[in-house]
């Protein structure tokens, strides 16, 4: 799928990330500094937008988040620097009202099976929640445990970014896939996302049937999650 290809986009140089009233510029670190912790990277988080639909621009952000390859081709060596997540004491998996099959084939929920022990990127803090980005390329299916993939098969995707928000009063990590490619239903989709400077998250699902490259027949689910305050995390759909 050549959605796929292009998308599933940060070397770890300088990383610039802009919205339509911002730009900034936060450093990344080279795998070849051995940091327990990486700087943080500051918001906005997500592609270059040059248009309405956002979501078709600079399509290489997210796999440059997880591979130093300039081609994008070695994602097995050349791939940016994980760090060790503080212990956490559950998982509250937030999910859409389209990822139906919240609960596993053996009948327990996702958030139950899913294990998450390193990030990639430091992000703000926000109300109580420290803020971590974790995402990989998970073409060997390595990077979920034997039991995840045979009762989740449907949430062990080829390519994922989690937004984990570790809530530092109760360690429970919220967790939000933001960024995904799989196969659903007859459907190659991806879904993409950018968080502005004020924490406003937006996410798109693009999904095509087979080999259709049309973008005029895509599908395209949208959502936005806002972040309260008090840390109350909200999601709800939009046209």
């Amino acid at each position: 799928m050549i959605l796929f290809f292009y998308s599933c986009s940060n070397r770890t140089k300088t990383v610039e990330n802009k919205d339509s009233s911002q730009s900034n510029t936060s450093s990344q670190k080279t795998c070849s500094e051995k940091k327990d912790y990486p700087e943080i990277t500051q918001l906005p988080f997500g592609p270059k937008i040059k248009s309405k639909k956002w979501y078709y621009d600079d399509i290489h952000f997210y796999a440059r988040l997880i591979s130093n390859d300039p081609k994008l081709i070695d994602f097995d060596t050349l791939v940016t620097p994980t760090f060790n997540l503080p212990k956490i004491k559950a998982i509250k998996y937030i999910h859409t009202k389209n990822d139906k099959n919240y609960i596993c084939n053996n009948g327990k929920p996702v958030d139950s099976l899913l294990r998450l022990t390193k990030y990639r990127y430091r992000l703000p803090d926000i109300a109580q929640y420290k803020s971590y980005y974790m995402c990989g390329f998970n073409f060997n299916h390595n990077d979920y445990s034997e039991t995840f993939r045979n009762n989740c098969p449907e949430f062990a995707y080829t390519c994922y970014g989690y937004l984990i928000l570790y809530d530092t009063l109760t360690k429970i990590a919220n967790v939000i896939d933001i960024y995904f490619v799989t196969y659903r239903d007859g459907f190659n989709i991806e879904r993409r996302f950018k968080i502005d400077k004020n924490y406003h998250i937006d996410m798109v699902e693009i999904g095509t049937s087979g080999e259709d490259e049309d973008t005029s027949k895509h599908i395209e689910n949208k959502y936005t999650i806002s972040i309260s305050k008090n840390g109350e995390i909200k999601m709800s759909e939009y046209e």
